[in-house]
């Protein structure tokens, strides 16, 4: 049975252990954060570009880095021992990392950038003629970056969990791999598919009529394909907590 206060626990133990480590990975990502905020023109100020058109960019790289650093005890023979013994169910232990990975991340980086990013504005606005405005993310295209972020840190998340030695480097392989292979597949599929003369539309004959249907096939497989995207988080976090599971037992 789930127990919160076990939950509480191991989220905390994942707090501690890597408090120093991303802490010092969160102040790099500030400094990069507050370096955008300017320009050379030839001297330093504030430049127009909104700031946060990065953000997502900098959480994707902070919850790969947390994501791989959530379950280095199990790369350890030793360190992977005390980690099964910990008092506290698998699902409990996969919830922690998830949470801490993704929600905890996200809060974190996004709280810290927010406030930055207020003192430097708040501070150029005290001191200089020009009225500055306060920035944020482009909100209207927050799910589809909310969707890339989740789309990579479910990947490395599996990776942590299977790959005992350079988990970063295999998921890479390993994507880099499903990615050529795919693209070798579709483009079998779409040589098959598509010619010169399907794509020449025409309302006068029934090549064009085949090119719209190949049109529509092109569609609806991009649809799916979008779909998928959004599908594969969750089936890599499921993934990963059966793993735990498997090694658990």
């Amino acid at each position: 049975m789930f127990s919160f206060k076990r939950f509480n626990t191991q989220f905390c133990i994942l707090l501690g252990q890597n408090a120093n480590r991303h802490s010092i990975a969160l102040l790099v990502m500030v400094m990069y954060f507050v370096i955008i905020h300017f320009k050379f023109s030839p001297s330093l100020i504030l430049t127009d570009r909104n700031p946060f058109d990065d953000f997502f960019m900098i959480l994707t790289i902070g919850s790969i880095g947390f994501s791989l650093d959530v379950f280095k005890q199990l790369r350890s023979p030793i360190a992977g021992i005390y980690y099964q013994m910990t008092p506290a169910t698998v699902f409990e232990k996969w919830l922690a990392a998830l949470l801490y990975t993704t929600l905890f991340t996200l809060v974190v980086i996004f709280t810290t950038f927010l406030l930055v990013h207020t003192l430097i504005i708040t501070g150029a606005n005290l001191f200089s003629t020009v009225d500055y405005a306060y920035q944020f993310p482009n909100w209207a295209l927050a799910w589809e970056n909310l969707k890339m972020v989740l789309f990579f840190q479910s990947l490395f998340f599996l990776g942590a969990v299977i790959f005992k030695k350079s988990p970063f480097l295999k998921t890479i392989l390993v994507v880099v791999g499903s990615v050529i292979l795919f693209s070798i597949i579709m483009g079998l599929v779409i040589k098959h598919q598509f010619d010169v003369d399907s794509l020449s539309v025409s309302f006068g004959s029934d090549k064009g009529i085949q090119g719209f249907e190949v049109l529509e096939q092109f569609e609806t497989l991009i649809k799916v394909l979008n779909v998928f995207s959004w599908i594969l988080p969750f089936g890599c976090w499921g993934a990963a907590w059966y793993r735990l599971k498997t090694i658990q037992h």
